[in-house]
């Protein structure tokens, strides 16, 4: 039995690798994109900034600089336009949802009730471990009173 216990774990190991790589590619990718926007979000901000409370020819160097690196580099078009269009197209795919207010009420409550329902059977689960672990104990207790 050990052997098989060995052989299914290293039979499984390379999928497990496999998975988890998979996972840190994510993650990598997830933050590098959360990077990304966050950093045009700042780049934004501080136009805005610049606009407002700067002087007019530091605004304008500022913009001149953005404004050429926009010229010279594609990736730069790219990430600029990216997010915005993001930030334009997000909220229409959630008015593309054709449910009714109703109807999205009606599957909160639903998910809602399967939560309460998971919950109440997982707290039966461990009461009715509980119970055994004490029948147990007081089973053993009892045996060892008797042949202790």
């Amino acid at each position: 039995m050990p052997t098989l216990n060995e052989a299914i774990r290293l039979l499984i190991l390379p999928f497990r690798i496999a998975w988890i790589s998979l996972k840190v590619a994510w993650a990598l990718i997830g933050c590098v994109l959360c990077l990304w926007l966050g950093a045009f979000l700042a780049y934004w901000i501080g136009l805005t900034l610049a606009y407002m409370f700067l002087p007019e020819a530091w605004t304008q160097a500022m913009w001149a600089w953005s404004s050429g690196f926009y010229h010279d580099h594609l990736w730069f078009r790219v990430a600029t336009i990216a997010p915005f269009t993001f930030l334009v197209a997000l909220p229409f795919a959630y008015l593309k949802d054709e449910r009714t207010p109703e109807q999205r009420t009606k599957e909160m409550e639903q998910r809602r009730k399967q939560n309460d329902d998971l919950i109440a059977a997982r707290q039966q689960e461990q009461l009715r471990e509980e119970q055994q672990a004490a029948q147990e104990l007081s089973r053993l207790q009892a045996q060892n009173s008797l042949f202790g």
